[in-house]
């Protein structure tokens, strides 16, 4: 039984049969997973990064998902970073604040985001995701990090 559903019947619970359909439908709360992308060296400043929308057994799953796609300077996604920019979507679409540290998203029709990251030497970029105004119910908690040296 669900996290939820438990928590319902804690409460007082529901008619039979409800907390079954709640934890049902809880099954449908999609996954951000994203791309382990490797670490940049040689001097380069540019790397393809990116998530995949997945269901909770790891399987790709198909739409279009609105997100907030975030680059940091800490792991707990917490200082928006002055250094990594997003911009140049490769799958899907940026649909707004290309260029920028924090970017809106929209994945292509089989749930895949990738745009470039560019960053500088001596420097390590978090990456991480968010529900936007008119997203679906996502689990972000998925994080990726660039190391540029």
């Amino acid at each position: 039984m669900g996290a939820i559903a438990r928590s319902l019947k804690l409460h007082g619970g529901l008619p039979t049969g409800t907390a079954v359909t709640i934890e049902n439908a809880i099954d449908e709360i999609l996954n951000v997973s994203m791309i382990d992308a490797p670490d940049v060296s040689g001097g380069a400043t540019t790397q393809t990064v990116g998530f995949q929308i997945t269901d909770f057994a790891g399987a790709a799953k198909a739409g279009e998902f609105k997100l907030e796609m975030g680059a940091f300077d800490d792991a707990d996604l917490g200082v928006s970073s002055v250094i990594g920019k997003l911009a140049t979507a490769t799958k899907g679409s940026i649909v707004a604040n290309e260029g920028t540290s924090t970017i809106k998203v929209k994945t292509d029709a089989t749930g895949a985001f990738e745009c470039t990251l560019t960053g500088a030497t001596g420097f390590d970029i978090f990456l991480g995701c968010a529900v936007t105004f008119g997203g679906s119910v996502l689990d972000c908690r998925s994080i990726d990090s660039v190391t540029f040296s």
